[in-house]
């Protein structure tokens, strides 16, 4: 597997799972542990040289991230060791939480040609993990106020609360992180009185570039659940239902 002159395919997908691999929180060295661990010839210095858009992978590189996609997603995890830098218990924890790199469609890609596809440039990068963010419409902060009210409303029926004792329960995870004007607009929105605005959501998202929100990590630690990514609130929160969250 060859380091070259990086082009804008390979650029956009070396792109495309660093952000990935951030999201998930997973270190490059996380993901070479793994791989030994499970006979999958991927290493430090190949990712390092693939998020840079400096590697071109030959055929059977695309079926070793096909296989590493694979365990991600099934859960199927070789054995753990207790050896520091290898295959841990707590970097197994990690991969648990992780989602499989995903295709246009948001589904795990499980096919080597598939990922020889987005490489070329003949498949689409998922949007999530565009550095070049996304475009902020009246449907994205729609999508944005639906599932803050999804999940206030939610987690407030399931505790029993009022609204008012689930507002007095939310507050104390954002307090500190938002000033008392945008705690007033989240309260309404929240409440179904209003929805955020374009330029809101654009200073939120940093024009829908930024791959964190404060109200969903608030969400986080007042529900003890784990949220979906920020851009996936953004293009399809108005589809989520709070079982499906839970």
């Amino acid at each position: 597997m060859p380091t070259s002159k990086p082009d804008q395919y390979r650029t956009d997908f070396g792109e495309s799972f660093r952000r990935w691999r951030e999201q998930n929180n997973l270190s490059q060295q996380n993901i070479h542990v793994l791989c030994e661990s499970a006979n999958i010839k991927l290493y430090n210095s190949q990712f390092s040289h693939l998020e840079q858009g400096k590697l071109e992978l030959k055929s059977s590189g695309f079926l070793e991230l096909r296989d590493l996609n694979k365990i991600i997603a099934s859960k199927k995890f070789p054995p753990t060791v207790s050896q520091v830098g290898k295959f841990t218990q707590e970097v197994k924890d990690k991969f648990k939480d992780a989602e499989p790199y995903c295709d246009i469609d948001d589904q795990a890609i499980l096919e080597g040609y598939l990922f020889f596809a987005i490489f070329t440039g003949e498949a689409d990068i998922n949007p999530k993990y565009k550095m070049s963010g996304i475009k902020i419409t009246e449907e994205v902060c729609l999508n944005i106020s639906t599932f803050g009210r999804t999940v206030f409303s939610g987690h407030a029926t399931d505790e029993m609360m009022s609204k008012k004792e689930a507002w007095e329960s939310f507050l104390p995870h954002i307090e500190k992180v938002v000033n008392k004007k945008q705690q007033r607009r989240i309260q309404s929105v929240f409440a179904g009185q209003a929805d955020y605005t374009i330029e809101e959501v654009n200073l939120m998202t940093n024009g829908g570039k930024k791959n964190s929100c404060v109200v969903n990590d608030a969400f986080s630690n007042w529900t003890g659940k784990k949220m979906p990514l920020p851009v996936d609130v953004w293009t399809k929160g108005s589809k989520m239902k709070w079982p499906q969250l839970v």
